[in-house]
């Protein structure tokens, strides 16, 4: 193993592992959904899905067409505080296919047309999304804890989808992706030596941006009292209740001991106590569960459960 920062500010993590003829490639970006701007909610989202669909050398047909005739594992997410692209491949075609999964990264295509069927999927997903009542809970119970004024409590919604354009991605990349502070992981089946020898090259030519500072916008509103915000919504057969507040952060000293706890209490599915005393002893409701949500500068707990209106 290896690890070194290049010029451009990228933090590479160079890994031999021959257990398995395949390699792995994974970058982690310090720009999340808290980073999407007010009104436009589910542009970083929007833009890492159209990232992913083609580059300037390859158009989406052709994109999809290598790197499924390859074999290729390709994936994305988007987190709250960073997002991430990844492939995992065999080793015999990582040297034909990384540059390629590089050029998306630095020169993605951002194709009108890629954009129209990106933005009409994340429509019709969050109009699933609006019938499921965990969700909806999940979503309220976050305005409620948060506010407006945080970025954890402006939830995207099909208001805000529709208003993004192919310029506002644009800009929010040319704005926020950038080397500074990334993460990017080699690891499989071939040597530190030859990794660094085949693509830290091609890597270091990534150019630096200047980035814009954020604002200081990650401590909860504290709350002076319990709140209960009741959503009604007579044609669902279930009910789902949500209880939670404020935890602590990743950093904290206690984490894994509460992290513990957690499990115990009702992170540990049927093992948990929650599910043995609701669920089993009583049929009160098919699942419950906790969970302990640490980020870099706060945390949420929460329990949860669902169960037939009458």
């Amino acid at each position: 193993m290896k690890e070194y920062v290049l010029a451009n500010g990228l933090r590479i993590i160079w890994l031999s592992e021959f257990t398995h003829p395949v390699i792995t490639i994974t970058l982690q970006i310090p720009i999340g959904k808290m980073h999407d701007p007010v009104s436009l909610e589910g542009i970083s989202d929007l833009t890492v899905n159209l990232m992913s669909k083609a580059s300037q050398s390859l158009p989406s047909e052709q994109f999809s067409e290598k790197f499924e005739n390859a074999g290729v594992s390709l994936h994305t997410d988007t987190r709250e505080e960073y997002l991430i692209f990844g492939a995992r491949m065999l080793y015999n075609v990582s040297e034909d296919i990384i540059p390629h999964f590089w050029e998306m990264i630095v020169n993605p295509a951002f194709d009108k047309n890629d954009f129209k069927q990106v933005k009409k999927e994340m429509i019709t997903g969050l109009k699933v999304e609006f019938s499921n009542n965990e969700i909806i809970a999940n979503r309220h119970f976050f305005a409620q804890l948060f506010g407006s004024s945080h970025f954890a409590g402006r939830a995207v919604t099909l208001n805000s989808v529709k208003k993004i354009n192919i310029m506002h991605v644009k800009d929010f990349y040319e704005n926020y992706i950038a080397p500074q502070d990334s993460i990017l992981i080699v690891a499989g089946a071939l040597s530190v030596e030859n990794m660094q020898k085949t693509w830290e090259k091609l890597f270091s030519g990534w150019e630096k941006k200047n980035l814009p500072k954020f604002p200081n916008n990650n401590s909860i509103p504290s709350l002076k009292s319990n709140k209960i915000r009741l959503i009604n919504k007579p044609e669902y057969s279930q009910t789902t209740v949500l209880l939670g507040h404020e935890s602590i952060n990743e950093l904290h000293r206690d984490k894994v001991s509460l992290a513990v706890a957690n499990y115990i209490l009702g992170g540990g599915n049927f093992s948990s106590r929650l599910m043995a005393e609701i669920r089993s002893a009583t049929g009160q409701t098919y699942g419950i569960n906790s969970q302990l949500l640490c980020l870099k500068n706060y945390g949420i707990f929460t329990i949860s459960t669902s169960t037939q209106n009458h």
